[in-house]
């Protein structure tokens, strides 16, 4: 993994620390800053990673969510996003860029158990995390202008100093660690419905990873 030798000012983790409790989301991304827990970052001075345990699909009937892509033809929403994500990864996830807030219901009701299947799928029991001690964030993958689209990756933020991937952090890091294609996670009333996605077609990492830098890839197999 290449990290950064520029530093930047850290923040803590403490679970007291209170961000954004008026809505799920916090606001967006503007002027080529994001904010995490009210303190605001330049994206340049921000590392992204993607974990290769993102790309594994889950199938979860009693949560209504799946994020398999279509055997056949494959989905062009999924196609799109990647293909941004192949062109400037770092753009592609923070140009539309959202703190969650962690205390907010929906977060403790639908995103954390999800996110927690996922990580005990996919995640070899070593490499496990305790998936609520962390900030996290969305960043919503679409072309500008074409809408807030479905394709979304949540992000988890480790700031800078600590150890990841056997490594000590220059710079403040997202790492994408978990693919939402269909908006399933927080559905919307008119988006696609859970039951017209299928639970046995292609895993995200088999047709896509590929396309990520292998210098951004953690946990590579």
């Amino acid at each position: 993994m290449v990290i950064n030798e520029d530093l930047f000012n850290s923040i803590g983790l403490d679970n007291k620390q209170k961000i954004n409790q008026e809505d799920v989301f916090s606001k967006e991304i503007s002027a080529g800053k994001i904010s995490i827990d009210k303190s605001e970052f330049s994206k340049e001075k921000i590392d992204v990673f993607f974990s290769d345990y993102a790309g594994y699909s889950i199938n979860l009937k009693k949560y209504k969510f799946s994020n398999f892509d279509s055997e056949f033809p494959p989905d062009q929403g999924i196609q799109q996003a990647f293909n941004l994500i192949k062109s400037n990864y770092k753009q592609s996830v923070l140009f539309d860029f959202n703190e969650i807030n962690k205390y907010s219901n929906t977060y403790n009701t639908r995103m954390l158990p999800i996110l927690k299947e996922h990580i005990n799928s996919s995640v070899p029991e070593e490499k496990r995390f305790n998936a609520s001690e962390y900030l996290y964030a969305e960043g919503r993958v679409h072309k500008p202008g074409n809408g807030k689209g479905p394709f979304r990756v949540f992000m988890r933020w480790i700031p800078i100093h600590s150890t990841l991937n056997g490594n000590i952090l220059t710079k403040d890091a997202l790492v994408v660690e978990f693919y939402d294609p269909f908006h399933l996670v927080f559905p919307w009333k008119d988006g696609i419905k859970y039951e017209n996605v299928s639970s046995n077609s292609k895993m995200l990492k088999e047709r896509y990873y590929k396309s990520i830098p292998k210098n951004y890839r953690l946990y590579t197999l």
